[in-house]
């Protein structure tokens, strides 16, 4: 619950338009912060040695959020023409951007030459992998159920370090 509310967050507040997570700007993390406390209680971990943990897990969840955000928005660029027909895609942005936005997002990301190698490099870097990882494939409460099933206490802190 914890992943999706973050997850949400960094759809609805953090702009796209920054290269990678690292130079979005650190108000938006810490922005997020009194949003989360709304929902759930984590004065209890402030000041324990389980703290740096928790930030560690939220600032990297707010990391695969942003990169799963921008991969979404590059496969709906491609769904309405992508490079075959910028134009085209141009004129449809997606519902929850506006026009400008959008365009912005063609021009910064789309059709710079640095990003387009990047993506290029980074498709033909998967293309040689012989196993897909499946790595973190298991939500964080499959992990809690499995405890459950076995017997063993629920280790909520302990369970997000692991994944």
């Amino acid at each position: 619950m914890l992943t999706r509310f973050i997850s949400n967050f960094v759809v609805n507040h953090v702009p796209l338009h920054y290269r990678n997570w690292r130079r979005v700007p650190f108000h938006y993390y810490e922005d997020m912060y009194p949003e989360i406390e709304i929902y759930f209680n984590l004065d209890m971990y402030r000041g324990t040695d389980l703290w740096e943990a928790i930030r560690a897990t939220v600032q990297t969840d707010c990391q695969r959020a942003y990169i799963q955000h921008k991969h979404d928005v590059k496969d709906y660029f491609d769904s309405v023409g992508g490079y075959d027909d910028v134009e085209g895609a141009r004129q449809t942005p997606p519902d929850d951007m506006d026009d400008e936005t959008w365009n912005n997002m063609i021009d910064l990301f789309f059709l710079d030459e640095g990003y387009r190698k990047q993506c290029k490099e980074g498709k033909e870097s998967r293309s040689k992998l012989q196993i897909t990882s499946a790595h973190g494939s298991r939500t964080y409460a499959d992990r809690r159920c499995e405890e459950r099933e076995r017997g063993e206490d629920l280790q909520h802190i302990e369970g997000w370090r692991q994944m």
